[in-house]
This record gives C-alpha cells, structure tokens and sequence, in this order.
C-alpha cells in the first residue's frame, strides 16, 4: 500500500542538510515496513539491524573509536559492503540500545554521508526514561496508521483523491460520488487504519478474520505496559487505557478520573497518561481558555480530552458491529459519535500537528464549546462535529465573538459549503481540509 510519507522520506534523502533520521508511531503502524520499502525502491541497497531480535549487536556501539569502525562492525554482521549514500542502514527497535541512538549524533557529526534510518515503538518511553537523547543531531518522522486518502488509494479510488486535491472551488459534490465516499469512509471507520488489518481486510474481505487481528493488536499494546519500570504505574496505565472509551461516549469528552474510580486523582494517574502518550496509543487535546489566541497560549494543561491514535482499536473496544457503522443513516449518530470524534482528532493531528478545545469557563447557560481548535498559516480555526443543535451552537460563539475573522468549521455528514463565515465540510473530506483552507482563505 502506497504511504503518504514516502514523499517525505525522499526528500530527506536528496537534502543538504540531511541528519540520520528516527521514524516514530504506534507499534504495527508500519515503520518497518515502510523503511525496507524505501531502502529497496530508493537505494542501491539496504543493511537492516533488529536491536530486539539480535542483542550481539549492542556491543558494535560499546565506546567505538569512530563512526566507520562502527560501519565495518556492520559490515561483518551485514555480510555484504555498506556504501555511503547509496546503502540505506536501518537500527529497527533502537530503543533496546540507547549506545546506539546516542551515537547517531557522530554519525552526523563525522560521517553523515552515511544514510542512517531508525525506528522503536517505544523509543519517547525510553527518552523519557534515560534523558538520553541527541538533541540537535537527528530528525524525526512520525508514521501515524493508514489515512482515509491512502485507504481510498489502497482501494483503488485514486481518482477521488486527485479530484480533491486539485479543488479550486466549494461546489456540491456529484451524488455518484458522495455515495461511493461514504461507502468507503464507513468501512474505513469500522477497519480503522493499521496496515495489518487492512492488508487483511483487501486479501479475505472477512469481517471474523478483521476482529481477531484487532484483538490481536490490543493484546499486544497491553502486554507492552510491562516495558513500565514502575510496578504501580504499569497497573495506572492499563486502568486510563481502559476508561478512555467510556469518556469518549459521554457529552463533554473530557477524561474523567472518577470514571477510573471515585477517589481517583490526576496526581496520581498523569504519569501513566504521559507514557500512553509516549506510546503513540493515545493522543491529548488540551482545553484552551481562549479561543481566539494562539494554540498553545492560554492552555488549561489539567483538562483534556484523550483519543486513541487508532479509530479501529476503539471499534473493537466498543465491539461494534460493521453493520452498525455501514448501515447507520448518519455517520454522526450518537451511537457512532465518539467513533467520528476519534477520526477527527485524528485526522486533524496528523494533519496539523495538535488539536485544542474550548469551553467556556461559565456554563451557566446553554452550553457552547468547539470540539477541537486547530492552526493553519498562523490563524486559529474553530472546529465543530456536528451534533443536534450544532448550527444554535455556531451562533451562540458568533454572538460571542463577532470579530472573529476566521469562518468556523462544521463538519457534518454531507454539505460541502461555505455561508455566512461558515465552512461545512463532510467528514469524509476532512482529510482534504488544507486544500479546502487554501481555497477559502
């Protein structure tokens, strides 16, 4: 399957300011594979390096004298000549040598002809444990699960990708088409987007087969709350993981810690939303006390919401059924709400970085909130998923706000429009948002 980040990967290839180059996401987002991928279209060849599967090679990286006695060390255990630029060298799992990591900084220091390319699923666990970490001297790349757009490529929908993508104007889209996208977008909300369970999905088309690898899946995040050096933290880490769902369905979203136990506290369980977070299994949307600043001023860092960095894992957690998401009229139901949310923080992540909220610190009256807050081109947008009475809910922060220049965001099940400084936009087009915002702008 076609990855979006190979374009990325490609360009730091040809860059002149190339550093070694540290691939991080969820476990099972495809890292591996999509580094043995560009090694093999992009290089002459590729040396890869499993720190997990063979420990001997922790010892190449035990005080070496210099970068190339290190590269003739690989060189033996590679059993083949490593050439600069036109081999690929790839540490999979690096996190099980930080000598390794750490030495990445000479490589560009002393030697950065050499192309190194590394990856660990737990590596920000790791960091955060040992403080170890070449500041400066590396560049990252983070890999999130499959999107809605290299689903559809994946599907053979490429031309609804391109259609979108060369959007000069907001015009209702075709019926044929609308049709066919939310097909496709509801089975992709039900798959979620981890390349195992969509290779299977395009091999067996069996739904039975889909929801054993996704138990599969959880099972194995789970089992790696082991990796928690604290004994009490590792028990603190599956209990958060196991409430977020039951937040999600609720109105507000916020994470609750009475929903963990009545006497739970945030002192007591922000260390194992912090290692969650270094996981990559969840994603944070802090509450924001002014919607009009800037994203990161004015942050209210003892509220937030918390998202699973895969839709798919919270259809199995759910144990939702295909034919409750296929056959549900509006996607934005409340029984699929929180599935939709979840997409959204998702998609908005990946595309702009970070996601904030707002409520207003006086609730007396009607509630007013924006589900999410995003920045693009240094302006701050306001985001709603559409809810009943989301329109009353637009013209209340209006009132509010009357100056604020930016339109608000909709995203609803089907109108694709901009009226009255308000964007509505489907979901299964938020994928597109920044061409829809370079449009509108």
């Amino acid at each position: 399957m076609k990855r979006i980040q190979m374009k990325e990967l490609v360009d730091w290839k040809n860059s002149q300011t190339r550093k070694p180059l540290v691939i991080k996401g969820v476990r099972q987002s495809g890292k591996t594979w999509i580094m043995k991928e560009f090694g093999r279209t992009e290089y002459e060849n590729f040396a890869y390096f499993n720190f997990e599967r063979n420990e001997n090679l922790n010892s190449i990286f035990d005080n070496p004298s210099s970068p190339q006695k290190v590269i003739e060390k690989l060189i033996v255990v590679f059993g083949e000549n490593i050439y600069p630029e036109k081999t690929l060298i790839i540490l999979d799992e690096i996190q099980k040598c930080m000598k390794a990591y750490t030495y990445l900084k000479y490589f560009h220091e002393e030697a950065n002809e050499y192309h190194i390319i590394c990856a660990g699923s737990l590596l920000g666990v790791t960091i955060a444990e040992t403080g170890v970490e070449p500041v400066g001297k590396v560049e990252f790349l983070y890999l999130n699960p499959l999107s809605f757009t290299e689903f559809l490529i994946a599907n053979n929908e490429q031309n609804y990708v391109e259609y979108f993508e060369k959007i000069t104007d907001i015009e209702n889209i075709p019926d044929e088409m609308f049709h066919s996208l939310i097909n496709s977008f509801k089975l992709y909300l039900f798959l979620g987007g981890l390349p195992e369970v969509l290779n299977t999905w395009f091999v067996t088309k069996n739904i039975k087969s889909i929801k054993k690898i996704k138990e599969s899946l959880i099972i194995g995040y789970i089992n790696d709350f082991r990796n928690v050096k604290d004994g009490q933290v590792e028990s603190k880490v599956k209990e958060v993981f196991n409430a977020i769902p039951d937040n999600l369905s609720k109105v507000s979203k916020r994470f609750n810690y009475s929903s963990i136990s009545k006497n739970a506290r945030k002192r007591d369980y922000g260390s194992a939303v912090d290692w969650l977070e270094r996981a990559h299994l969840i994603q944070r949307s802090f509450k924001k006390t002014n919607p009009l600043s800037s994203l990161r001023s004015d942050t209210d860092k003892d509220f937030y919401r918390l998202y699973f960095s895969d839709t798919g894992i919270l259809t199995n957690i759910y144990d939702t059924a295909f034919k409750n998401v296929a056959l549900d009229n509006t996607i934005l139901s409340d029984e699929n709400n929180a599935l939709s949310i979840n997409y959204v923080q998702n998609t908005l992540c990946r595309l702009f970085g970070e996601t904030r909220y707002w409520v207003p610190e006086d609730t007396k009256n009607d509630r007013v909130e924006m589900d999410f807050l995003i920045n693009f081109e240094h302006k701050t947008y306001p985001i709603i998923v559409n809810i009943p009475l989301s329109r009353k809910n637009v013209n209340k922060f209006k009132k509010m706000y009357p100056n604020k220049a930016e339109p608000i965001i909709l995203i609803n099940d089907k109108k694709l429009m901009l009226n009255d400084n308000v964007f509505y936009i489907p979901i299964f087009l938020v994928d597109f948002l920044i061409y829809f915002l370079n449009v509108i702008k």
